[in-house]
């Protein structure tokens, strides 16, 4: 018998394909996990109705029980419909994470309740995360400095945000939790939030060990999921980072590298 009880998994690159969508031995494996009353969750960068957009693919109701929001901003509760935590920052936060991203000729967004707030009109980043995220983007300027936040993003090249990242002042690293949720995303938290804090907190809220969740990633936002649990399937398409340390190197997320795993260790 597993001593998983949890299943936690990044969406973007590990539960998703490239084409964005769920393998059916994924699906299958799932179901299997359900039955066994093993608890499911999502750890992602997405907002709920960002997280959502990929149960419906899935296309069986009431097999994700937790979201894991905003690289662990926000936890969800799916079968109660409520939130179980939230770390926000506020808008008027803004200005130092600004001159950030204007002296470095990159966009800048942020994540409130529902919506995207976007600095500069016609902002094609901000406009592919609404996309994904089936929420609206509205005028930063537009918003109450009191704003909930989520995470304040500077989007951009790859390059460009490899070069702002390594250099960063201490006290911008001090102040917020800083992850790249995708190569072309830099991403600041509150300094509480991460995808393994989220695991620690829902596990403390549903009466869990934290080492009965195994998580699933692919990318450096999913490393703090391996702090918490001790745990991790890193996908055969994961960065270095996450093989080096992995319980085990699953297939990549083409090739029903979920269900492999899941086969393996867990049922």
């Amino acid at each position: 018998m597993s001593t998983y009880t949890l299943l936690v998994f990044d969406c973007d690159g590990t539960f998703l394909n490239d084409a964005g969508e769920v393998l059916d031995s994924t699906k299958q494996a799932l179901r299997k996990c359900s039955e066994k009353g093993i608890k499911i969750a999502f750890a992602s960068g997405r907002a709920k109705e960002g997280i959502e957009n990929v149960i419906k693919k899935i296309q069986a109701d009431n097999l994700i029980d937790y979201y894991i929001c905003h690289n662990g901003a926000r936890i969800y509760d799916a079968d109660k419909g409520r939130y179980l935590a939230d770390k926000h920052l506020v808008l008027a936060d803004y200005p130092d994470l600004l001159k950030l991203a204007e002296g470095s000729a990159l966009g800048f967004y942020a994540f409130a309740n529902g919506q995207i707030l976007a600095y500069n009109q016609d902002d094609a980043y901000a406009d592919e995360e609404a996309g994904k995220n089936s929420v609206p983007v509205n005028p930063m300027a537009d918003a109450p400095l009191e704003t909930q936040i989520y995470k304040f993003v500077i989007p951009g090249s790859p390059e460009k945000l490899d070069r702002l990242q390594d250099s960063l002042p201490e006290e911008i690293t001090e102040q917020y939790s800083v992850v790249r949720s995708a190569q072309t995303n830099l991403e600041f938290l509150h300094p509480d939030a991460s995808k393994g804090i989220g695991i620690q907190m829902l596990c403390d809220s549903i009466g869990y060990n934290v080492e009965q969740a195994l998580p699933f990633g692919d990318a450096q936002n999913d490393y703090s999921m391996y702090e918490a649990t001790g745990n991790m399937i890193a996908m055969g398409n994961a960065q270095s980072c996450l093989k080096d340390i992995a319980t085990m190197i699953t297939d990549d997320n083409n090739h029903d590298g979920i269900a492999r795993a899941i086969k393996t260790i867990v049922l």
